[in-house]
């Protein structure tokens, strides 16, 4: 009879888990974001002996690390809770943790040296972009602008989506949502060289708007699917990543904005 009971109650937890466990889309959209990278950052990071490219400082090593450790790691549990692994997923966690606190203060590593690297190669701020080779037009400070401003709101929103989302774990809906958004919302430097391909129109085109709203939109559409409805944390993550984004991007092309380029040359 015990044994009966016990049976039955291991029935009804797989049933249980079973719903979260069919459901790939996180699993599927954290390897595509993770993929993305890997491909973005292959010539002048994961294959440098194959591409053969500049040298680069140390920090941006470092830089690079922490970012792919983040993704990774991403990838990692939303494979974990696929598979029906909970307790090792909630014991990584704490890596988690850890990268989530890092990742804004590595980006903005990479980002205080931006300036002063092209400066340094002989580019100076107020000559044609063109020169930089990576499909982009109109005054360097310009687009130099757009870059730092750029990371800053990316590192700005990161930190409040992923922990929030950390902070949220125990309520599982809003935990993977503001993750995954946090994750889209640090895309652009990656998106933005594979966007410098023949084919995708060099940084200013479409490809890296496109491609980050593609993913952001799909995680609305997830949840009318699933849910019949959006859930609120995908609300307010998705305007909140967008707001910024628009804000940060209004100032890069004031004076102020653009002060900042100069001073950190």
């Amino acid at each position: 009879m015990t044994m009966q009971v016990l049976a039955s109650e291991s029935d009804a937890t797989r049933v249980r888990r079973r719903p979260s466990q069919r459901d790939p889309f996180f699993a599927v959209v954290s390897a595509t974001i993770l993929l993305l990278v890997l491909s973005g950052f292959a010539p002048t990071l994961y294959l440098r002996p194959v591409f053969k490219p500049v040298s680069i400082p140390g920090y941006l090593f470092l830089h690079g690390i922490v970012l792919t450790s983040w993704f990774g790691w991403l990838f990692m549990q939303s494979l974990l809770i696929r598979s029906g692994r909970p307790a090792l997923h909630r014991r990584l966690g704490v890596v988690g943790a850890v990268l989530a606190a890092t990742v804004p203060f590595a980006g903005l590593l990479a980002t205080w040296g931006v300036v002063g690297r092209v400066v340094a190669s002989g580019i100076p701020l107020d000559g044609d972009a063109s020169t930089l080779g990576i499909g982009v037009d109109g005054p360097v400070v310009n687009f130099l602008s757009g870059v730092v401003w750029g990371n800053l709101g990316s590192a700005v929103t990161f930190a409040v989506l992923a922990w929030t989302g950390i902070a949220l774990r125990r309520r599982t809906g809003a935990h993977k949502r503001l993750l995954l958004i946090a994750s889209v919302s640090i895309l652009g430097p990656a998106l933005a060289r594979l966007a410098r391909l023949p084919f995708f129109g060099g940084e200013q085109g479409p490809f890296t708007p496109v491609v980050l709203l593609t993913l952001l939109a799909a995680i609305v559409v997830h949840d009318l699917i699933t849910l019949k409805k959006v859930h609120p944390s995908s609300a307010w993550g998705i305007v909140l990543a967008l707001g910024v984004n628009v804000t940060f991007t209004a100032i890069a092309a004031t004076s102020t904005g653009l002060a900042l380029v100069r001073w950190l040359q």
